[in-house]
């Protein structure tokens, strides 16, 4: 998948009224992009969320951490920041929320 794709879905995420369906014609026609069926888009940006999410815990704990050492260099993306502003999802406490 390429950067704009990642853009697309997550400008889908953010309306109101969501037609999957339509969503998968225009990130087929996206020049250079994936091109996947219905159910494939649905696992990629599944597994897309989920990498994120276990992305930005490991932030987290590597942020709170005791004992020094070196910070992680991992850093969300701003498209990583925006998809976890739009699903609500939190990390904070040893906990997530979404």
């Amino acid at each position: 998948m390429n950067y704009e794709q990642y853009e697309m879905y997550i400008d889908y995420l953010g309306k109101k009224e969501k037609n999957l369906s339509q969503l998968c014609e225009h990130l087929n026609a996206v020049p250079g992009g994936s091109k996947k069926n219905l159910r494939e888009w649905q696992e990629a940006f599944s597994n897309w969320q989920r990498a994120v999410k276990h992305k930005a815990i490991a932030i987290y704990v590597s942020q709170h951490l005791t004992g020094g050492g070196f910070p992680t260099p991992k850093i969300l993306t701003v498209l990583e920041e925006k998809l976890l502003c739009i699903i609500r999802y939190t990390v904070h406490s040893w906990h997530v929320s979404t």
